[in-house]
């Protein structure tokens, strides 16, 4: 095998960095301060088995090894977590179908997203909001999932027989629900004692489901026509 490129080490290293940060995010007593900052170049090279002069050669500071990483982030690990999502989104349609709980789903979305490293690590760029690149690919990154679980909400709301309130949009709804996982992801983090299952009438939930149903209902309302349509087809 030949030589790798110069383009090729530096990707790399940068691979190596992102890892790095998606371990941080899990990792149980990770180094405080912004995101990126305790990745060092000095780690990277350890973790590569090469010398740090490898990558002092291709980045001439710590700084603009950052900066490169943040933009690795960004431009590779777009909708970090959802590399499972397509299997998510099958479980929660046969969910839906079968008409048993829909909040289900919000569990099963949950139990993902909680321990993903990614996912997390992903959170931790909102450390970096005030950068206006930044701010506007995780704004991107943000219409991307409304575009792909818009479907499901909307189904979901079927199903149960309700519409959004007058003057309350899709993306509010997902705005909400958003908000909340991340929240929530971060709380059972810090002590999975904070995001616990629930008995409630007899059937366990979590807590998220609980409080993602609480969002929908306070944003929707009963859908007549819906219900009138469903009794006409059974």
């Amino acid at each position: 095998m030949g030589r790798r490129t110069k383009d090729e080490r530096r990707r790399d290293y940068l691979e190596i960095g992102a890892q790095l940060v998606a371990e941080s995010a899990t990792g149980s007593a990770p180094d405080p301060g912004l995101a990126l900052a305790h990745v060092k170049v000095a780690d990277v090279a350890a973790r590569a088995g090469v010398t740090k002069g490898a990558l002092y050669h291709l980045w001439p500071s710590q700084e603009d090894y950052w900066n490169d990483l943040l933009a690795h982030v960004l431009r590779h690990d777009r909708r970090a977590g959802e590399s499972d999502l397509p299997e998510i989104l099958h479980s929660a349609r046969t969910l839906l179908d079968d008409r048993t709980d829909p909040w289900a789903y919000a569990d099963l979305v949950f139990e993902h997203f909680r321990d993903d490293a990614r996912y997390l690590a992903r959170i931790s760029l909102h450390s970096y909001l005030f950068d206006d690149d930044i701010r506007s690919a995780l704004d991107r990154d943000f219409r991307t999932a409304v575009a792909r679980f818009g479907d499901v909400i909307a189904e979901a709301l079927r199903v149960r027989g309700r519409r959004l309130l007058p003057g309350v949009s899709a993306e509010d709804l997902v705005v909400a629900l958003a908000s909340l996982l991340q929240g929530m992801c971060l709380e059972h983090r810090i002590d999975p004692d904070r995001a616990p299952t629930l008995e409630l009438d007899g059937v366990t939930r979590g807590l998220f489901s609980v409080g993602a149903e609480a969002l929908v209902l306070a944003l929707t309302e009963p859908d007549g026509d819906q219900v009138a349509a469903d009794g006409d087809r059974s």
